[in-house]
C-alpha cells in the first residue's frame, strides 16, 4: 500500500527545525520564509 504525502503526515507530522548561528541573519530568513509561504500557523 502506498501512502500519499499528506496521508504520511497526518500519521507523523514532521516538524522542520533552522538553526541560525548568527542573530542578524535571523530575520531577513524569517521574511523569506514568510514571502515564501513556507510557514503554516494554525
Amino acid at each position: 500500500m502506498s501512502l500519499s504525502v499528506e496521508q504520511v503526515m497526518e500519521l507523523a507530522p514532521v516538524i522542520p527545525v533552522l538553526v541560525v548561528d548568527r542573530v542578524e541573519d535571523a530575520l531577513p530568513i524569517a521574511r523569506a520564509l514568510v514571502k515564501g509561504g513556507c510557514l503554516h500557523w494554525r
